[in-house]
């Protein structure tokens, strides 16, 4: 091998010439290549742990369902008991409104129709015909659950059904207490009748509204009475005719025969009819028809005893006897009796007890009627009046 100068650096030269060519071509290649990052915290979660997350999330979110469920559910139910105990509380304080502030004074206001004048009768009527009119537009305005809607179309119209009666009564009273003949026997069966309004819709409220509430409240599990009445009408007697008249203080012409010794509806029997008034007592007082008045104690229970005799040809049977106190500072006071029977030529007394007290210290005019009866002409020895000092 050559050792000199030109042999030897010519290959030191090719060597370090490679190698460091080399060395620096790698470090390159090296530079080059990316660099792979560690995944942070460590390994990621194996698959069975990754569902078993899956598996608690979802079944959080069924229970949060559910619970949401139960929650909407419960506000529902509160909502719909809620409504039920409202429209039954109402509807309750409705009918009972219309028993007590419409039907009882109703009723009264016709039991003195005796002691009014027809027009008065018919203005008290109209007044509570409007309160009618009130309590139905109240029923209307009702928020009605969808269980109830029978019972308030039930309620609606029961409600129509006795403000209507009303209205029919207002329109005639007048006409009956204000005629006679078959004009007021038309009126007075007219009244009547349209009691028989009045007895369907306590009908129609016993039978229809109460037992579809009653079942309602049960249904949904809601404690409380369900609506009902007491009654509008106070008795099946006002459906005839002739007991309206009665209480009227008047009488159905073609039944001023009936059983006065003739018998039904048959004409009053030949011969003389009728009665006259003899004599009134009030606690053992005999009053006396002057100018001056009688002075009578007010204490006890105030019952006249009227006499009368039958003055007539015939047996009368169902006479009636009134008696009515005019003045003081308050309303008329009457009182009234039936006398079932009075043989021809005898005599009779009805105790009478009145509707109310007189005021002591004041002074009344008595009015005493015995009414006329079926074939009787002369009526003028009927009647009596009386000033009475109560003290």
């Amino acid at each position: 091998m050559p050792t000199g100068p030109t042999g030897i650096l010519p290959v030191f030269r090719k060597a370090f010439r490679v190698s460091f060519f080399d060395e620096d071509d790698e470090s390159t290649r090296r530079a080059l290549r990316p660099r792979r990052t560690a995944p942070a915290g460590g390994a990621g979660p194996d698959p069975q742990t990754l569902w078993t997350r899956r598996a608690v999330a979802v079944g959080v979110g069924v229970l949060l369902v559910i619970f949401l469920a139960v929650v909407v559910n419960a506000c529902q139910d509160s909502r719909r008991k809620n409504a039920l105990r409202d429209w039954n509380r109402e509807a309750a304080s409705i009918i009972q409104r219309s028993d007590n502030d419409v039907g009882t004074p109703f009723f009264e206001t016709l039991r003195q129709g005796a002691s009014q004048s027809p027009e008065d009768l018919q203005t008290q009527i109209s007044g509570l015909r409007a309160q009618a009119d009130t309590g139905l537009d109240q029923a209307r305005k009702l928020s009605t659950p969808g269980q109830l809607e029978g019972a308030q179309q039930a309620l609606l119209i029961a409600l129509e059904l006795r403000r209507n009666g009303l209205q029919y009564v207002a329109e005639r009273v007048a006409v009956a207490l204000g005629n006679e003949g078959d004009v007021a026997d038309k009126a007075l069966e007219e009244i009547g009748g349209e009691m028989q309004a009045f007895l369907a819709s306590d009908i129609l409220i016993r039978a229809r509204v109460n037992p579809l509430v009653r079942d309602a409240l049960k249904d949904n599990d809601v404690v409380g009475d369900p609506v009902g009445t007491k009654g509008f009408l106070p008795g099946f007697s006002w459906l005839q005719p002739d007991y309206v008249a009665d209480q009227l203080g008047t009488r159905l012409t073609n039944n001023r025969g009936a059983g006065r010794g003739s018998g039904g509806n048959q004409p009053p029997a030949p011969g003389l009819h009728g009665n006259g008034l003899t004599g009134t007592t009030v606690n053992g007082v005999d009053l006396q028809p002057d100018p001056a008045a009688n002075k009578v104690p007010v204490a006890g229970d105030l019952t006249f005893q009227v006499a009368f005799a039958n003055q007539g040809e015939n047996d009368e049977v169902d006479v009636d006897v009134q008696v009515t106190l005019q003045g003081g500072t308050g309303k008329d006071i009457t009182g009234k009796k039936t006398v079932d029977l009075i043989a021809q030529g005898a005599t009779a007394t009805a105790d009478i007890a009145l509707s109310g007290k007189p005021t002591a210290g004041e002074v009344y005019t008595v009015n005493v009627d015995v009414k006329a009866v079926a074939g009787e002409k002369k009526t003028d020895n009927n009647k009596a009046s009386y000033n009475v000092l109560f003290q």
